[in-house]
């Protein structure tokens, strides 16, 4: 072999070697920039996401906390009526338009209430088609009784039921017994509404005489459809 041919092939084997490690390189540096590409920009839809979540859930705290805030507002507002503490809760028709006042003011809430220390009770609850039903239990009677009345859209009298078979007690709810025991203002947790049978949540807050003893607690109730369907509308 002469000196030419060995250094034309010593140079092709240079040019191959060269050929392939500019191209494994330049592979390297392909991999390397599309490997931190990926990354980087999947950190950034991560970020992104997590960003998006949070909005989210703000957003969504927020507008719970102002729907509920007027149950709370009014339970305490209410609770601190002058000379509350000494009404009866029975044929108190003052009441009774209080608490259908309140309902109407908030379309977010679907009862008003009070029970006393005696089991005596007074319900204003809002129908599905906006009316308004008044439920007083009475137990001042030898034999205690509850009567419903039932009224219209336009708030004529529908009918009136009269019972003496029920059970229903508001010293043995779970907002009575919450705010008999923390002697402030008192959320319960989800639960079964006794009258609908339907998942919500009472604010509840307790009324005290000037001893600073409890005479009753006030409960608003707010039902979790309604807020289910006010969340869905914003």
């Amino acid at each position: 072999m002469s000196a030419f041919e060995w250094l034309s092939g010593i140079k092709r084997t240079l040019q191959v070697n060269i050929l392939v490690a500019f191209t494994t390189l330049l592979i390297t540096t392909v991999l390397i920039i599309v490997t931190y590409t990926y990354q980087q920009n999947t950190a950034a839809v991560l970020t992104l996401a997590d960003d998006l979540i949070d909005q989210i859930n703000n957003n969504v705290l927020e507008r719970t906390t102002n729907y509920l805030a007027p149950a709370a507002q009014m339970a305490q507002t209410s609770a601190q009526i002058p000379d509350i503490s000494g009404q009866s809760l029975v044929n108190n028709e003052e009441l009774q338009e209080y608490g259908e006042e309140v309902i109407r003011q908030y379309p977010q809430l679907s009862g008003f209430f009070i029970g006393n220390k005696n089991g005596d009770f007074v319900f204003t609850k809002r129908d599905t088609d906006g009316s308004v039903d008044i439920q007083v239990i009475d137990r001042s009677l030898e034999i205690p009784e509850r009567t419903w009345t039932y009224r219209n859209i336009t708030g004529s009298i529908e009918s009136v039921e009269t019972t003496t078979d029920f059970t229903y007690d508001p010293r043995q709810r779970p907002w009575y017994s919450g705010a008999a025991e923390s002697g402030n203002q008192y959320w319960t947790d989800i639960y079964i509404f006794f009258t609908d049978q339907k998942p919500g949540i009472t604010a509840a807050y307790p009324i005290k005489d000037d001893q600073e003893e409890l005479i009753g607690v006030i409960g608003i109730d707010v039902a979790l459809d309604e807020l289910s369907n006010f969340l869905k509308t914003q």
